[in-house]
């Protein structure tokens, strides 16, 4: 006979296990399952939020629990990357500042957010945080991953065709290329050029926001922005030979990955890389484009970058075919048209000299197209170089061949109408298609087509591409199918494990590092995830620290995502400007 504790007690556990697995089907949904963007969003974008379950209506609270804005969801539309169909509730008419809950019909709460003209200055400051914590040969201060000078001792040869030659320059500086203790200057050179990119366009928009450096690592008065290019271009002047040929960068032979210890720990020998001509061209576009835009700030600086370039177009004058020896491992890329292409772009439009024009035209007829698709590999983003280098010179606004100019943009908006129909016919509004979701990377590549995006609104005024483009970096911030922020720090449900060597001193994540996202690659989905059955694209992601395929930050990724989060800040600054305007 049970006694009526024992019966009690009994039925709790049976309430507790009815509770625990019928809840998934019975209660609406979970803050992590109502998608926004957890940072917020800008006061006359639109705003909205997506769930992948049918409810009828929404409210919007207040921090004081009140209703703000009520609302009906509309859909559904399928995602066949999520694999559900997603519902979508609207309250872009909300436009009062302000941190907010989306309370959805049956009582669950979103995650916080904020609406406001101001919301993008702390993720630049957090994006360029995370930037920041990779500097190699230098005293990081960071509370998580702060660490003494490391790989001081790098470079003492340099590798070409298998053999050592005695170089020891000095190779301290740049950044580690992600989770690794590679340098590229492939990689730097591409992240310095997307930091300068927002810098060009609205030239006083960042001298005001609060610098998170110390004093003494401050450039000057510059922007954290600058002072972080800098950086990068400093140590790139650094990877440049007598001759003008600049190095692939400083990286282990054969190539492996270092253990997991503080990059001041690492024992690795790494060497100097050999002169490789794509590198070359792509240092040397990044130092004429650093030429002009810092003429204002320091024009001895400016001048020294001008004659960097130029020495890169010289060598490449005296090389005209490729040149790949055999050397270090880093990130290369073994055709160099492109990137020549893009050398001479710049420097055409730093200096205005014919030579610079006549040598892109001649490459631009070589195009397969006026647009040609950026290629889709699976490790790597690197390749977006042409589309930088064309969009540039659409931006050119004297002297330049006025029907190539429209050739390319016509190229430009057939491409940015593709990815806006993508996103249109996506449940989750991402951009990315089945072939990209095959690649690592996926969120920078998400990221770098809403660069384009953005480009293609500032040369025709068309709201879609503006709109499409913020959409990509709310699907960044949470506004995807798992409710997680790519980024670590950032909003209510961010990366907590990225896989980055530097965690290692105390075991802390630092703020600011966005990770690659989640991928269809074929090791990762064998070897990492084995989830069974597989899960659709858009949730094949595990935040964990071995998981390099989809959690490991890279600083080309964190350059789009500074860089984005730039323009964003810049355009919402311009904003209130206007508001406050008489």
């Amino acid at each position: 006979m049970w006694n009526q504790k024992d019966l009690m007690r009994t039925l709790l556990k049976v309430l507790v296990i009815f509770v625990f697995y019928l809840t998934p089907f019975y209660l609406s949904a979970k803050p992590v399952d109502i998608a926004l963007d957890q940072v917020g969003y800008r006061i006359d974008d639109e705003k909205d939020f997506r769930v992948a379950r049918q409810v009828a209506a929404f409210q919007i609270r207040d921090e004081q629990n009140s209703i703000v804005f009520e609302g009906k969801l509309s859909g559904p539309i399928h995602d066949q990357y999520a694999g559900c169909d997603v519902w979508r509730g609207v309250f872009t008419d909300l436009k009062t500042p302000g941190t907010y809950t989306v309370q959805m019909e049956g009582g669950d709460r979103s995650w916080p957010f904020r609406i406001g003209n101001d919301i993008y200055q702390p993720l630049l400051q957090a994006a360029l945080r995370g930037l920041y914590v990779s500097r190699c040969g230098y005293a990081v201060k960071d509370d998580a991953v702060g660490h003494p000078p490391c790989h001081m001792r790098d470079g003492a040869f340099m590798l070409v065709g298998g053999k050592k030659i005695a170089d020891g320059r000095d190779a301290t500086g740049g950044w580690h290329n992600g989770g690794d203790y590679w340098r590229s200057t492939m990689s730097a050179a591409q992240t310095v050029s997307r930091l300068l990119w927002p810098v060009e366009m609205f030239p006083d928009s960042f001298d005001n926001i609060p610098s998170r450096l110390l004093p003494k690592e401050r450039c000057g008065d510059w922007p954290d922005l600058l002072t972080e290019a800098r950086w990068g271009l400093e140590w790139l002047a650094k990877m440049q030979g007598a001759d003008g040929g600049v190095s692939t960068g400083v990286g282990p032979y054969p190539a492996r990955m270092p253990p997991m210890v503080p990059p001041q720990n690492d024992s690795t020998v790494h060497f100097i890389g050999a002169v490789h001509s794509s590198n070359t061209a792509k240092v040397g576009a990044v130092f004429a484009r650093a030429a002009r835009i810092l003429k204002a700030r320091d024009p001895a600086f400016a001048r020294a970058c001008l004659n960097h370039a130029r020495s890169c177009w010289n060598y490449l004058l005296a090389n005209s075919q490729p040149v790949t020896p055999r050397t270090c491992a880093t990130y290369v890329k073994q055709e160099d048209e492109t990137d020549r292409l893009w050398l001479a772009v710049e420097l055409f439009r730093t200096t205005a000299e014919r030579e610079f024009q006549e040598d892109f035209l001649k490459r631009f007829t070589r195009l397969q197209s006026s647009y040609p698709p950026a290629p889709v590999i699976t490790h790597t983003i690197r390749n977006f170089n042409l589309h930088e280098a064309l969009i540039s010179y659409c931006f050119i606004r004297k002297d330049a061949d006025q029907a190539v100019q429209q050739n390319i943009l016509a190229g430009l908006q057939a491409d940015c109408d593709r990815m806006v129909t993508t996103a249109l016919t996506e449940g989750y509004g991402c951009v990315l298609t089945a072939e990209n979701w095959k690649q690592r990377h996926t969120m920078g590549t998400a990221l770098q087509m809403a660069w384009e995006l953005v480009m293609a609104f500032e040369l025709t005024g068309q709201v879609r591409y503006r709109d499409t483009s913020l959409q990509q970096l709310h699907f960044v911030l949470g506004a995807n199918p798992l409710g997680k922020v790519f980024v670590t720090g950032v909003g209510s449900n961010p990366v907590r494990n990225p896989h980055y060597r530097p965690c290692s001193i105390k075991n802390q994540t630092p703020l600011g590092l966005l990770v690659k996202g989640p991928t269809y690659d074929e090791k990762f989905l064998a070897c990492t995830l084995k989830q069974r059955p597989t899960p659709p694209p858009e949730k094949a992601y595990v935040d964990s620290s071995i998981a390099h395929q989809c959690n490991e930050p890279d600083i080309e990724v964190q350059g789009h995502l500074i860089g984005l989060s730039a323009y964003f800040y810049a355009t919402g600054s311009r904003m209130l400007l206007n508001k406050a305007s008489p």
